[in-house]
């Protein structure tokens, strides 16, 4: 699998220093070093599974778009869309709706950030890109991808794929 990385914060190893981890974190707060360490993961399990056909872009920036889509995978079976987290606890999703189970009243309540509006919204944005482009695409894939062991979800028909650490 090829990887091209479009990462700001990366050097030609693949690294990141500490003043580049330091702006990264400014830039989009303290979740994303264990985003970053999530991709990193998915990254090396992808390498070890798909063949030399696939091509990995990393943080790719489309005109008018302010954030950087983590993870695009482009290859014989489509373009699909990755989003890594490092999140833990119960979590229930179900099409659009993303929930998280609450320790005290046993009750499932709305989760902030919606993890599979904004993959299904980076995916959307990659499609219309590639349409404009002149690539003609039936879809692009969005797939959330969890890297911790201690998460569960219960998907019941979710508008995203999902993926574990261990699937």
């Amino acid at each position: 699998m090829k990887v091209i990385d479009r990462s700001p914060f990366r050097d030609e190893e693949g690294s990141i220093g500490l003043v580049d981890r330091l702006r990264g974190t400014w830039q989009f707060g303290f979740a994303w070093n264990k985003e970053i360490q999530s991709q990193d993961r998915l990254v090396s399990q992808m390498k070890a599974q798909l063949k030399n056909r696939y091509t990995l872009v990393r943080d790719v920036v489309l005109p008018g778009l302010g954030i950087p889509i983590p993870l695009v995978l482009i290859g014989p079976t489509g373009v699909q869309v990755y989003y890594a987290s490092a999140i833990q606890g119960f979590y229930r999703a179900k099409e659009y709706s993303w929930t998280t189970l609450e320790s005290r009243s046993h009750r499932y309540t709305l989760s902030k950030p919606n993890l599979i509006k904004r993959t299904s919204l980076m995916s959307k944005a990659i499609f219309g890109f590639l349409n404009e482009k002149g690539f003609q695409l039936e879809e692009t894939e969005p797939v959330l991808f969890f890297s911790d062991p201690n998460f569960h979800v219960d998907s019941i028909n979710p508008a995203v794929h999902i993926l574990l650490s261990d699937g």
